[in-house]
């Protein structure tokens, strides 16, 4: 059975190509300047280290975040939860979430190689989908160091005039998903899922906004539905 690793090389053999390989360093600045080549030596030689470090940085960067939140918590529901408790939730709560999302994106991402006809393995296809979480880090990290140095959350998306209240409504969440980071996770998306699935980048495209769609969707009616709640429970 073939193991997981970033140990770096020389060279790795991709569809009759010569691909250098790349340490875990070396691939996530790839992705920055030159993404198609590094999605090639990630499926060449893929692994699990980086999407896990990627995941648990993002869970990290988001404390500051998780503490704004915290702070921001209506008076009756800060009485029955201690600060500390909430913190600890939403940051191991994101951690969980955040890789089940991991492991549920590579298997969509399999299963379209199958019905392509790209012949990607799940491992292949975990490790692609684990270095799309780049752009949602780099987020979590200029987000909460935004907030660390202004005491303000700074919404990036299109709804940068909403307030913390606001962002947390159906709308906010919509507004607020419409930003570079996620336009960069976009672009990735869709040269990785070019390179894994061996097809054109036009068609890669058309699968990245449908399944980015797909969760958007998801994420704005969970909000939609948790509102409701919250208002039949007020």
């Amino acid at each position: 059975m073939e193991n997981f690793s970033t140990t770096p090389g020389t060279s790795e053999t991709v569809g009759g190509g010569e691909v250098a390989k790349r340490n875990l360093f070396e691939r996530l600045m790839g992705l920055l300047v030159e993404p198609g080549t590094t999605f090639a030596a990630i499926i060449a030689r893929p692994d699990l280290i980086g999407p896990v470090l990627l995941i648990v940085l993002t869970s990290l960067f988001s404390i500051p975040i998780f503490q704004f939140a915290t702070a921001h918590l209506p008076a009756e529901v800060a009485e029955k939860v201690s600060p500390t408790t909430m913190l600890v939730s939403q940051a191991v709560g994101t951690l969980v979430t955040s890789l089940i999302v991991l492991f549920i994106r590579a298997l969509v991402f399999y299963l379209l190689g199958l019905f392509t006809g790209g012949g990607a393995s799940y491992k292949q296809a975990l490790s692609v989908a684990g270095y799309l979480n780049f752009t949602a880090c780099l987020q979590m990290l200029f987000t909460g160091a935004a907030l660390l140095l202004t005491g303000q959350y700074i919404n990036l998306g299109l709804g940068f005039s909403m307030s913390y209240e606001q962002i947390s409504t159906p709308n906010g969440v919509l507004m607020s998903n419409l930003n570079l980071f996620v336009l960069g996770y976009l672009v990735l998306s869709t040269i990785g899922l070019g390179r894994l699935l061996k097809t054109s980048m036009a068609r890669a495209a058309i699968f990245t906004v449908i399944l980015w769609l797909i969760v958007l969707a998801l994420n704005v009616g969970m909000t939609s539905i948790g509102a409701r709640l919250a208002g039949g429970a007020a």
